[in-house]
């Protein structure tokens, strides 16, 4: 994988001749892997690591030059080519956060429309790794967040066959007819939560006791 990946590190950055050394590649990529598994904070880094301020620097570069979706795609496709990737069974959902200083894909926040926010959308395979993520303003409605997502993915989905389907899994706020479009559009039977199930569900209990 790392000689999939170490290419793109130089033609971003090359090596050069005169000045500082530049920080070992891979040693920052490890320590950014740590990081975004663990979700451990830059200053708590182990001190093997290197300088939290390097670990940083680099990610940012790293994330405005395309280069960390490059490395995703890398291992997602290795992770594909291994047979780890469970097409089967996708799930996709969003998260709503706070924009306080503001941005370009931001929106108003459907909860207080005072402030503003964005949502993160993340779709999944069956073991739960990650095939994509979408940011929307806060007050994009799932719909049009899924179609986004749907068509950002970093490895191309493989065509469900007969024997081989591929259903995607959605909470109730997608239980609408456009949620569904998207997901048969992308050749997925959609499994979504119905509105009012859980309620349906209560009553069947309590009947039952």
């Amino acid at each position: 994988m790392w000689l999939r990946i170490e290419p793109n590190l130089f033609a971003f950055r090359p090596k050069k001749l005169t000045g500082r050394k530049l920080a070992k590649r891979r040693k920052t990529l490890n320590t950014i892997i740590l990081r975004m598994r663990s979700g451990c904070q830059y200053d708590q880094l182990p001190g093997r690591c290197g300088p939290k301020s390097t670990v940083h620097d680099w990610f940012q570069r790293w994330a405005k030059a395309g280069i960390v979706e490059r490395i995703w795609a890398i291992q997602a496709a290795v992770c594909d080519e291994l047979g780890g990737v469970q097409w089967e069974w996708q799930s996709a959902d969003a998260t709503l956060g706070k924009a306080q200083f503001g941005g370009a894909k931001t929106g108003k926040n459907p909860s207080n429309r005072s402030e503003k926010g964005t949502k993160k959308s993340l779709m999944t395979h069956g073991a739960g790794g990650p095939l994509d993520a979408v940011t929307a303003g806060a007050s994009v409605v799932e719909q049009k967040r899924l179609e986004a997502a749907n068509n950002a993915m970093v490895i191309d989905r493989p065509e469900p066959m007969a024997d081989e389907p591929q259903h995607l899994c959605f909470d109730k706020g997608y239980d609408n007819p456009r949620a569904e479009k998207a997901a048969t559009d992308a050749a997925c039977t959609p499994r979504i939560r119905r509105i009012g199930k859980e309620k349906e569900d209560s009553l069947q209990i309590s009947r039952r006791s």
